[in-house]
């Protein structure tokens, strides 16, 4: 599944592959997940939001879907969304290995709260 991932913009028969192995294996959610990341790499923010929800849905359990779901968000500029599957993922970790690093999830998710605090005290002084 790796080679796939990294060969996302090299290979014009892997969207049909995942889709062919997704509607084989409709509740594997590492599969939604891939696709979700074949998207990001892409750039492709929608798609890829969309793959890594079938993904949560089928495994809420995973840190690592949180947090690319949070960067799907981040991207299409849904803060609160973002942040929510931000504490997710840090909540999920909980000191087990994943593909993310912490601290750098924790200033993203300071940088988010502190910018919904800022718009809504711009939003008062109106």
């Amino acid at each position: 599944l790796l080679a796939i991932s990294t060969q996302a913009g090299a290979d014009p028969e892997l969207d049909a592959q995942l889709s062919r192995l997704i509607a084989t294996y409709p509740q594997a959610a590492h599969l939604y997940y891939l696709q979700g990341t074949v998207y990001a790499q892409r750039q492709q923010w929608g798609a890829a939001q969309l793959a890594l929800l079938a993904a949560w849905q089928r495994d809420n359990t995973n840190p690592d879907i949180a947090c690319n779901l949070a960067i799907a968000f981040d991207h299409l500029q849904q803060p609160d969304e973002a942040a929510r599957f931000y504490r997710q993922a840090l909540r999920l970790a909980n000191g087990q290995a994943v593909n993310f690093t912490p601290a750098s999830i924790r200033t993203r998710l300071g940088e988010l709260e502190a910018g919904v605090r800022g718009a809504e005290v711009k939003e008062r002084k109106r």
